[in-house]
């Protein structure tokens, strides 16, 4: 089945099959695939949605590189990128030119300063993270600050490791400031308040789908509202 090419999603064969590469590897997608393996509450035009996102950006959902989050079924989904996809798609953008992150660090007694890592140093208090992501046609780097206060939810690995999060946050926003045109407006897993309901997820999509031989098809192009959101 093929559609024409419009400025809106329409809805396709629930069963077709859509096969792309990813990383070097195929993987195929349907609406029932979405909905019986990544997202069982996700309707029909949210699966078609998540399917073509992670069509046009090369994302497998089953290595943990996208996923569609949705709390309830009255409630509408969000598609989030997974940390490592952001990072991989940057290293094979022919521009990238490698990042700095860190940690944002205040002494009992003094300034707030820099560190590069993650590591708190004794009688030091966290208060946010920063990263730098270059590219070779820009003379300035794309630079992001984050605050502790903003994003700490004392929820699941923020809980334990508030320094690592942190540091992953503010890079992921930087490569999304850097890169635009790849990453859009789809949400990162670190950006998601219950950072449990991601860590699920991990469990339940870090695995292949093996469909039967169809056609491909195409589904038609969607406009930039509907690309960012399904409904952080």
């Amino acid at each position: 089945m093929t559609t024409t090419t419009s400025k809106k999603l329409t809805t396709v064969d629930p069963q077709a099959v859509v096969r792309y590469a990813s990383g070097g590897k195929e993987v195929a997608l349907s609406i029932r695939i979405v909905q019986e393996l990544i997202q069982p509450m996700a309707s029909d035009i949210e699966a078609a949605v998540f399917l073509e996102l992670c069509k046009g950006q090369e994302l497998n959902p089953f290595l943990q590189e996208a996923y569609l989050i949705k709390y309830q079924k009255d409630k509408p989904a969000a598609m989030v990128v997974g940390k490592a996809a952001y990072l991989k798609r940057a290293e094979s953008h022919p521009q990238y030119d490698g990042f700095e992150a860190g940690i944002i660090v205040k002494p009992k007694e003094g300034q707030s300063y820099d560190l590069e890592g993650e590591v708190v140093p004794e009688d030091h208090d966290l208060t946010g993270a920063w990263a730098r992501v270059y590219r070779k046609d820009r003379q300035r780097p794309a630079t992001s600050r984050v605050s502790l206060k903003v994003y700490d939810k004392n929820q699941s690995v923020w809980a334990d490791n508030p320094a690592l999060m942190l540091r992953k946050t503010a890079l992921v926003q930087a490569l999304r400031e850097s890169f635009p045109q790849t990453y859009g407006g789809v949400m990162s897993g670190v950006e998601v308040a219950d950072e449990s309901v991601v860590e699920d997820f991990i469990e339940t999509t870090a695995r292949e789908v093996e469909a039967s031989p169809v056609d491909a098809i195409e589904i038609e192009e969607t406009t930039p509202d509907t690309a960012e959101t399904v409904e952080e």
